[in-house]
């Protein structure tokens, strides 16, 4: 065969090899292998906390203690303006240990592990062993003795725990406005929302003071936050990244979301948490060959993708929808060919989610009788959620309608990624509609937080995965409408694609940052 090495990948759906004499490589890699010598004076560190960035940082001499040391001063000068952030925060000198303890266990700095001293935060839903879950809801509060796999695998690898971060209430909502430990307002503007549920995990993400934090994504919760706090949102696909040691939400939907400062990042903790685990019951076993591969096409420069239709589109505001269309032309000038495509299944599966029976999860991972006697300690307006959902007294008939609908959804969704000339290797969607300010939402929280899902509900439903991503920013005033409003906000765009396409959808949302980055 003689073809082009992309080519042959994306033929071969990821199986290839070849055959070649590896002396000339090997001659080339000795002489850039780096010194095990240490640095005689160990160097500052400018502040990157991208992945890559401390990477190339602690290869040349930098010890995570004078990370440590300056992110804390950074987290609590934080702190002092937007103080709902965090629900447990490790303390300095617990830090300070484990980060000598990490330099001690690797002094070969040529030899380090891929996340070495690299820090993260997690979403309070998401077991610590000895550290109690609370979901943002005292009565379900516990003490767990094992920790969630998904986070034993970072720190493995070693990364550094900074804490535990804020959620919307039972990991119920969008807008990050539901939890007793107060409520994180956007990065970029006081007045408007973090998102939910993963708000903490978001804003501490977007603020600078972790490199990436795992978080939990039912509904959108690990996108929308993500996109109104300026970061990527990456879902992957359910069950390849174990969601044991997570308080359920929904658990058939429930999925780890990994938010980071850009795509690159995600995808290198992608490559520490994925796995199959036999714990988890929705866990889908490994493929014959693990398949991290960048090909999208027939050509590995370009792409096919498809996006809703304009009655779809209606729902944003003004300012998201030219933005969007911005963002159409942006992706034809790195080679995307727009296709038409079915948009009915991703309308009609999230509908579904909320308007249907599929919501009746929520109850069903909580104790029996468990609104009844913790009314008094819920939020109020999950309790009138709640309540309205136990209020529809849903029948198994209905139950089982929903669940056949949800396969035949799901089934023609998949039709519009085949591999076919009519399928597309992705279709994007506007992260959510719009932004609102905390205030628009505690007016009408159920309403606003439903518009919120628009576009994010029906990845959970249809086992899609889908990565969140920057695509701009726009001025206040042209959300608000008036012209005296001051500050910037940023926009952002969802790439979804089909079931275990995580890495060519993760190619495809690279490629698309790094040329909104240049632009």
């Amino acid at each position: 065969m003689k073809c082009a090495t992309l080519d042959q990948i994306h033929w071969s759906q990821g199986l290839f090899g070849f055959v070649a004499d590896m002396d000339p490589l090997l001659d080339e890699l000795k002489k850039i292998t780096p010194s095990n010598s240490p640095s005689q004076t160990p160097p500052q560190w400018n502040g990157d906390l991208s992945i890559s960035g401390l990477r190339e940082a602690y290869r040349a001499g930098l010890s995570p203690v004078t990370v440590i040391e300056s992110l804390y001063k950074t987290i609590e000068t934080y702190n002092t303006s937007n103080d709902g952030v965090w629900i447990h925060l490790a303390s300095l000198p617990t830090l300070l240990s484990s980060a000598r303890t990490l330099a001690a266990n690797y002094p070969n700095k040529s030899a380090l592990p891929p996340l070495f001293g690299i820090p993260f935060s997690v979403k309070d839903s998401i077991d610590i062993a000895n550290l109690p879950t609370t979901t943002a809801c005292p009565p379900l509060t516990h003490t767990p003795t094992k920790s969630a796999p998904v986070y034993s695998k970072c720190v493995a690898q070693g990364a550094l725990f900074i804490g535990k971060t804020n959620l919307d209430q039972l990991a119920t909502g969008l807008t990050g406005t539901r939890s007793p430990f107060g409520v994180p307002h956007c990065v970029h503007h006081q007045a408007y929302i973090s998102g939910g549920s993963s708000s903490g995990s978001s804003v501490s993400v977007g603020a600078g003071l972790v490199s990436f934090s795992l978080g939990t994504d039912t509904a959108g919760s690990g996108r929308v936050p993500a996109l109104f706090n300026g970061v990527v949102g990456f879902k992957p696909t359910r069950g390849l990244v174990s969601a044991v040691g997570v308080t359920p939400a929904c658990q058939s939907l429930d999925c780890i979301a990994i938010i980071a400062g850009n795509v690159e990042d995600a995808r290198s903790v992608w490559n520490e948490c994925e796995g199959f685990d036999s714990e988890d019951p929705f866990a889908k076993p490994d493929l014959a060959v693990t398949r991290h591969v960048n090909s999208t096409g027939a050509e590995a420069q370009r792409f096919k993708f498809g996006v809703p239709p304009p009655e779809a589109l209606g729902v944003c505001s003004a300012v998201y929808r030219r933005l969007f269309d911005d963002m159409v032309a942006q992706l034809q000038t790195i080679g995307g060919t727009l296709m038409p495509i079915d948009w009915s299944p991703f309308r009609k599966a999230g509908d579904l989610l909320y308007n249907g029976t599929l919501v009746s999860e929520r109850l069903a991972s909580l104790p029996d009788d468990f609104l009844d006697r913790n009314s008094q300690h819920l939020h109020p307006v999950i309790h009138d959620l709640f309540t309205q959902v136990a209020a529809r007294r849903s029948s198994a008939i209905d139950a089982y309608r929903d669940m056949q609908a949800k396969a035949l959804y799901t089934r023609q969704a998949e039709s519009v990624f085949a591999q076919s000339a009519a399928g597309v290797d992705v279709v994007v969607v506007p992260t959510a509609p719009t932004h609102w300010t905390i205030a628009e939402v505690l007016e009408d929280p159920i309403a606003k937080n439903s518009v919120l899902g628009e576009f994010s509900h029906c990845a959970n439903v249809l086992d899609l995965c889908a990565v969140a991503v920057p695509a701009g920013e726009y001025g206040v005033g042209e959300l608000s409408g008036r012209e005296e409003d001051e500050g910037r906000l940023p926009f952002g765009v969802t790439f979804l694609g089909g079931s275990r396409m995580d890495a060519e959808v993760l190619e495809v949302a690279r490629r698309f940052e790094a040329s909104v980055r240049g632009s």
